[in-house]
């Protein structure tokens, strides 16, 4: 009977220059960061905020630098959406709870079947899957869809520069993925340029609390962290979030934290 048998040093090969990938790829995201940086409590905060504005510059190259890097980690231990979520029931899977967390975004944002709609900042696509799913099946049950399923289709972009006409999608969403851009006031507006009149954004961003001290050493610290290990090229407050917002030109109508 015919066997295969592995070449052990094909194998070998092709698992070392897959690590020097991966190594390259680790040396160039590192590089967006001195090495004075990894030292910040020693080094003056003036000199951190400098470094702050140089990566701001380049924040799509930070930023895919990251996920080349980082996505197929990401695949294998996290799952096809790259966002975390509440955990209210301890029983819950983190698929399940991720799920739900995408779930509650459409309930609030009030999405309809029919509607057109842009993820903007979609990775892989796991959360835009899902919200296609859900609504293909509620279409079906209210008898709303035909024999043509719903479609979503993908195209690489910027979305401090989207590719689309203005007033263009029903709705938005950006599932932690804003943070990644060079000014949350910039991309909001961008994206606020593509909605049609009426049109709704609804967003998981991330911010720090508003006791954030930029001249607490040790806060600086924790946020530069934060920074390096998830490609962010500069993190805003709550305040600074909710300012950037109204500062687009959009009514907050639901927010935990819009007072």
């Amino acid at each position: 009977m015919p066997m295969h048998v592995p070449n052990d040093k094909a194998q070998a090969q092709a698992q070392a220059k897959a690590k020097t990938e991966k190594d390259d790829l680790g040396t160039k995201y590192a590089a967006h960061w001195a090495p004075a940086e990894n030292a910040s409590r020693s080094q003056a905060i003036a000199d951190v905020e400098i470094a702050r504005m140089e990566r701001r510059e380049k924040y799509a190259t930070v930023a895919e630098d990251y996920y080349n890097l980082t996505t197929d980690n990401y695949e294998i231990g996290w799952g096809p959406s790259f966002h975390f979520c509440p955990f209210p029931d301890s029983t819950e899977s983190i698929d399940a709870a991720l799920t739900r967390h995408q779930h509650f975004l459409t309930y609030v944002m009030g999405l309809k079947p029919g509607m057109s709609g842009l993820d903007a900042g979609c990775g892989t696509g796991g959360p835009s899957r899902e919200i296609v799913r859900r609504a293909i099946k509620y279409a079906k049950e209210e008898g709303l869809l035909g024999d043509g399923p719903g479609q979503a289709q993908y195209q690489e972009g910027d979305f401090m520069h989207l590719p689309f006409p203005d007033d263009h999608f029903d709705f938005v969403y950006a599932i932690e993925a804003t943070v990644h851009a060079s000014s949350l006031e910039k991309v909001y507006t961008e994206i606020a340029r593509v909605l049609k009149p009426g049109g709704v954004f609804g967003v998981y961003e991330w911010l720090m609390t508003d006791k954030f001290d930029d001249k607490n050493e040790m806060h600086v610290e924790i946020r530069q962290r934060i920074e390096r290990g998830n490609g962010v090229v500069g993190m805003s407050t709550v305040k600074e979030g909710l300012d950037a917002f109204r500062a687009s030109g959009y009514v907050i109508v639901s927010s935990p934290h819009a007072i």
